[in-house]
């Protein structure tokens, strides 16, 4: 799966979500620091989600500059539900290192509201999403590959 994304990266390096996907394939074995370089990478290129993938990776302060971001990004109209709810839980996490717990919880009970009502059809789309970027790209048809792409978004 990892030579699926690097591939596809070598023809489109900013695909955000081929990013986000490679972060999930270095966070599952261990990689943290390829992982946090993945992540990073596709918050910069606007990936949503990777903010929380992201935020469970480090330690916040309260003057970090990705706190900022993902504050910004919360008070945009143009992020969906599926995407708020990720905010929601990164945000929740910034502020639990931080030791805001009043804001760790509203952005927890937020998150939890939307996720209630989505994340079922989120977990399916991410799985879509993962496979059809590599099929494509044309890098992807082995049904293990597929099923350990799945397993990587549970």
């Amino acid at each position: 799966a990892l030579q699926c994304f690097n591939e596809i990266l070598d023809d489109d390096p900013e695909n955000s979500d081929a990013h986000l996907y490679r972060g999930f394939l270095f966070m599952n074995k261990g990689q943290h620091h390829d992982a946090l370089v993945a992540f990073k990478k596709a918050v910069s290129l606007n990936n949503v989600k990777a903010n929380f993938f992201l935020s469970e990776m480090k330690q916040y302060t309260l003057n970090d500059s990705h706190l900022s971001l993902m504050q910004s990004l919360y008070k945009s109209n143009h992020i969906t539900e599926h995407d708020r709810a990720f905010l929601c839980f990164a945000l929740a996490k910034a502020y639990e290192d931080i030791g805001d717990t009043e804001k760790q919880f509203l952005f927890l009970q937020e998150g939890n509201a939307i996720k209630d009502d989505h994340f079922m059809y989120v977990r399916y789309v991410a799985i879509c999403n993962c496979i059809n970027i590599c099929r494509k790209a044309k890098k992807f048809n082995d049904y293990k590959e597929v099923s350990y792409c799945a397993h990587l978004i549970k």
